[in-house]
């Protein structure tokens, strides 16, 4: 698989513990920030070259007392601030059928997600991060899933912030918590996690307007 076709892969965030071993038999613990049917992006606090063959040990989400681990092998194709993005198809051929039941309706959540109605155009919000700082920032663009968004605050991937839209005709703005899904320069790609079913429909509302509007 090309590496471009493992970057725009379906993926889905996963939070799983997982154990890095190097071909020098080095090993770390960290966890496993996203995974695809392709590779797995993790959290691990070792810096690895492009290329480096790896293993990697993933404990599956289950009761404690059936709790599953697998083993996949890998190679780094990406490592940066985001974490270390590692191929499994091209080393180990793919997730273990275990894994991929775990995946499956992950991805499939992704897929819908993506698919989503997305508007391309600037929207003030404001940004309320840990400590209670509120800084403005503008969509580039924005869904009932998520956002794209330019700021000067700087942002960690697997941050939590709160995200102010307006009011749009309603008393009070809208406010939605969000993951930062991954950081760029000045900017970052958000994903609404734990939305009221209430506050989602506002939000639908919100997106379906914007693309409505001339």
């Amino acid at each position: 698989m090309a590496h471009e076709d493992r970057r725009s892969a379906q993926r889905a965030r996963a939070g799983w513990p997982v154990q890095l071993e190097t071909a020098q038999g080095e090993t770390v613990n960290g966890r496993v920030s996203d995974i695809s049917t392709s590779g797995l992006r993790v959290q691990v606090p070792i810096e690895l070259a492009v290329g480096t063959q790896v293993t990697l040990r993933v404990t599956l989400p289950g009761p404690v007392d059936r709790m599953e681990v697998v083993a996949v092998g890998g190679r780094v194709v990406r490592s940066d601030t985001g974490g270390i993005a590692v191929d499994i198809v091209s080393v180990g051929g793919g997730l273990p059928e275990r894994a991929m039941r775990r995946v499956r309706p992950r991805l499939d959540s992704w897929e819908s997600r993506r698919r989503s109605p997305r508007v391309h155009v600037p929207v003030v919000v404001t940004l309320g991060h840990e400590g209670g700082a509120q800084v403005p920032a503008e969509t580039v663009d924005l869904s009932a899933f998520g956002a794209r968004i330019t700021t000067g605050l700087v942002l960690r991937a697997g941050e939590r912030i709160d995200v102010l839209l307006p009011p749009d005709g309603d008393t009070e703005p809208l406010s939605v918590r969000a993951v930062v899904w991954e950081v760029a320069d000045r900017g970052a790609a958000l994903v609404f996690v734990n939305v009221p079913a209430p506050d989602f429909e506002r939000l639908t509302r919100f997106v379906s307007a914007l693309l409505e509007e001339p």
